[in-house]
């Protein structure tokens, strides 16, 4: 649906706004005789009729003259450009304005594997199945000419051409029709007929339509992507702000970020209907263009914070909105103020809100969806952290173990253990002790005792028997050895290791190992000699290892691993020696890529873009030139690119040492992936993961040290949390550190 300003209507009819590039049966270019292919047109399964807002599919049906491999990519790319639909007369509107006036942008790049496949003459190549309406709004009555040009397969090609008549609104169908759609949308969210009846709602033509996706936007049906841009574009814009406003208020109303996103352009758009976008004039002089998202919306145009400012607006009469909420929906709304800061842009959220929102979090948290639990204690915790928060923990966590798979029984342990270890410290002791613990090394490993040799007996019995029995957890029983064993079993696991080496599981193999690395360094060195020669685990061994311990003697096998004559071990001891080697082990790493790239001249080009030659290759320039241990200089990266082989590693190589000298003080971070509880830091071009090896990073650089945290698009909150905590320590140690808002 669309609005009805005079700025949308003006010249609709006299511009095309479907993106022509070719006129109707035109040939779109002249391709051999020896070889044509073709695209047959269907639409509507034979039907030439249909009411207005119903969906109309169609068919794209691919063949070719002659027997060939054609390579098709397995996903769509590119819609818009791959496929010019020509109608006349051109009353359609194309549908990229409409979700270019909900600020969002179709129809971007995308990738994806392909296949090739063999065309027989008279036989169809393969077949593309779309949906006429996700292209084009079609609310005017008529008789249409359509055809479709497609370079899917090579050299662009021209459909048949098909007749489409759109019929006169029918209130009778239309309510029938959207009967339908509700009845459908009643099915469970996961079901297909649930999506498809969000997809026939979203496509009527009628007011009634309109207000029904209002009614359900943000609710349990999980149709908001379907009805954005038609909430967005419809046509009474003032009544549809009215119901948007007083359903904000609701008691029964759930509120989402999408929700006060959508209210907050809807606003925008009544306030100034000059912003919502119209059709661009067809360029008849460029018919080969590719294809760009409009972007001709005057919210795109407008100074930074219009937009967020209209949210905050909206979120602040959510707040006010709060006490008069039923539980539910007042949880549901406390999730999204607490999440504000991720939606609104890199404007504070202030400070009163945000508090609104957390007091009232430890009341309605059980309300929340399970999933939206764990979200909130994994990913948003280091804001939400408070005391009132133990209760509502302990109640999750006093389910019992039995829960222990559950994510959100792991998550309310470990953040309960963040402010009250005395209340989870038994717990954990009893599991450890356990026959069988119910609870992971992720959750039994977070005690900050180096060893626990009261348990040395229950350890040891736990892996003999596994070893005996041939089945059961070895992994999670060689974990809690490897993290809390004492030395005193030393002894009977190394004859158990030594017995065993070559048919245990690779991770049981790791753990056994990092524990004698750190009880008896001497011994784990021997041993993982030992189990390196054991071809089973070897490729993995040395990273997996070196990820749970690193110390001198992984390094040291790490570094004479670049000798193996098995390509795959050698990468893994790269990417050992880049995430954890010691200064040390750059020279060795310069060498070996120096002799790899000697020994590569004169071979012949196919070997040169064979895939396992450019891996390799990568392997050697990323170990090299974005090592933890190191700082590397654009002078030595432009070396490292005379050493590589392929065009890529040397453009990668020049693009390297240019970006250096752009960021290399820019320090990046990213929230914590789901279920993990703390947030991934970069330096410049070097990934360096954990807070601590961040500061790891920076001490590599020169005291006086200007750095920038960068705060652009960030939670404001989280930059500021972090801010706090690395300035006082960056100052301490000699450098500066700055946030970087533009």
């Amino acid at each position: 649906m669309r609005s009805n300003v005079s700025a949308h209507n003006l010249g609709r009819f006299a511009l095309v706004a479907l993106s022509l590039a070719i006129l109707p049966g035109q040939v779109a270019s002249a391709q051999p005789d020896a070889e044509r292919t073709q695209l047959d047109l269907r639409i509507g399964e034979g039907r030439v009729q249909f009411h207005l807002g119903e969906i109309i599919p169609v068919r794209l049906i691919f063949s070719s003259n002659v027997r060939k491999k054609y390579f098709i990519w397995g996903r769509e790319c590119f819609i818009h450009q791959n496929y010019r639909y020509h109608v006349d007369p051109p009353a359609f509107t194309d549908l990229s304005l409409a979700d270019d006036a909900a600020m969002s942008i179709s129809d971007m790049t995308c990738s994806g594997a392909g296949n090739q496949i063999e065309s027989r003459p008279g036989e169809p190549l393969f077949t593309v199945t779309q949906t006429l309406n996700d292209r084009f709004q079609m609310d005017v009555p008529g008789k249409y000419r359509i055809s479709v040009t497609s370079g899917r397969i090579g050299a662009p090609v021209t459909s048949n051409t098909v007749d489409l008549e759109i019929l006169p609104s029918d209130a009778t169908w239309e309510q029938a029709e959207l009967a339908r759609a509700l009845t459908m949308m009643e099915a469970p969210v996961e079901k297909p007929e649930h999506y498809e009846g969000c997809r026939i709602l979203s496509f009527l033509e009628s007011r009634a339509a309109e207000l029904e996706m209002i009614r359900r936007y943000s609710g349990p049906d999980r149709c908001e992507q379907q009805f954005d841009h038609r909430i967005v574009s419809a046509r009474d814009r003032k009544a549809v702000l009215h119901l948007l406003e007083a359903q904000l208020k609701e008691p029964g109303r759930a509120i989402s970020g999408g929700y006060l996103r959508l209210v907050a352009i809807v606003s925008l758009y009544q306030d100034h209907p000059e912003w919502y976008p119209t059709p661009a004039p067809e360029d008849l002089t460029q018919p080969d263009k590719p294809w760009e998202a409009p972007m001709r919306s005057g919210l795109w145009r407008q100074k930074k914070g219009v937009l967020s400012g209209r949210e905050l607006f909206y979120a602040q009469m959510l707040a006010e909105a709060l006490p008069r909420k039923a539980r539910a929906a007042q949880a549901q709304s406390v999730k999204t103020l607490l999440g504000l800061g991720n939606f609104v842009g890199p404007e504070d959220v202030p400070v009163e809100l945000f508090e609104a929102a957390r007091t009232l979090l430890p009341s309605v948290f059980r309300d929340l969806p399970e999933a939206d639990q764990r979200y909130l204690l994994f990913q948003q915790w280091p804001d939400l952290k408070s005391t009132a928060m133990i209760p509502v923990l302990s109640a999750i966590t006093g389910a019992g173990a039995q829960y222990a798979s559950t994510g959100l029984y792991q998550a309310a342990l470990i953040r309960l253990l963040d402010l009250s270890p005395e209340l989870v410290r038994p717990l954990i002791l009893s599991e450890i002790g356990n026959r069988e613990p119910h609870l992971g090394i992720e959750i039994l490993g977070l005690l900050p005792d180096r060893e626990l040799p009261g348990f040395d007996d229950v350890l040891l019995e736990r892996v003999n028997r596994l070893v005996a029995d041939g089945n059961g957890n070895m992994m999670g029983a060689t974990a809690l050895v490897e993290r809390y064993a004492s030395p005193a079993l030393a002894g009977n696991l190394r004859l158990l290791l030594n017995s065993h080496i070559g048919d245990m599981d690779c991770i049981s193999q790791v753990n056994l190992l990092a524990y004698f690395l750190r009880v008896a360094p001497r011994d784990g060195a021997e041993l993982l000699g030992k189990a390196l020669q054991q071809k089973q685990c070897s490729a993995r061994l040395l990273l997996r290892l070196a990820d749970l311990r690193m110390s001198s003697e992984v390094e040291t096998a790490a570094i004479a691993a670049l000798d193996d004559q098995d390509p795959q071990v050698v990468q893994e001891a790269l990417r050992v020696l880049q995430r954890h080697g010691s200064v040390s082990a750059k020279q060795p790493i310069w060498d070996h890529f120096r002799r790899w790239h000697e020994n590569l001249q004169g071979i012949g080009a196919a070997a040169l873009i064979d895939p396992e030659t450019q891996r390799f290759e990568g392997a050697y320039f990323e170990a090299a030139g974005t090592a933890q241990a190191w700082l590397t200089s654009p002078e030595e990266l432009r070396t490292l690119g005379a050493f590589c082989a392929t065009l890529g590693c040397k453009q990668n190589a020049d693009q390297a040492a240019f970006y250096t000298t752009q960021v290399q003080f820019t320090i990046g971070f990213a929230g914590p992936d789901w279920e993990e509880t703390t947030e991934h830091f970069g330096l410049g071009r070097y990934t360096v993961g954990s807070m601590d090896r961040l500061k790891e990073k920076m001490l590599q650089y020169p005291r006086g040290t200007e750095f920038r945290l960068d705060a652009r698009s960030r939670q404001q909150r989280s930059v500021q949390r972090i801010f706090g905590v690395l300035k006082p320590w960056a100052v301490d140690h000699g450098f500066d550190l700055r946030l970087l808002r533009e």
